[in-house]
């Protein structure tokens, strides 16, 4: 599993805030070995990451929301 790591962070922020979110994710069912390898490849040497300044928006709009929502 590909990301798996995240899974911590993702538990801890949760916990820390007392959020909910919703995590998207993608499965690949039946995949053969060289199938696998070849996601794998594209995901970890191809896929280009997010910017910090991307995760920092995405992170303090999601708290501006939530909040603003249970404010209501």
């Amino acid at each position: 599993m590909d990301g798996h790591h995240r899974l911590g962070g993702i538990e801890l922020y949760t916990k820390t805030t007392s959020t909910m979110l919703n995590v998207p994710f993608l499965a690949f069912h039946w995949l053969d070995e060289d199938e696998e390898i070849k996601f794998f490849d594209i995901i970890n040497i191809k896929a280009k990451g997010l910017e910090k300044t991307d995760l920092y928006w995405s992170v303090f709009f999601h708290i501006i929301f939530s909040r603003s929502r249970h404010s209501q």
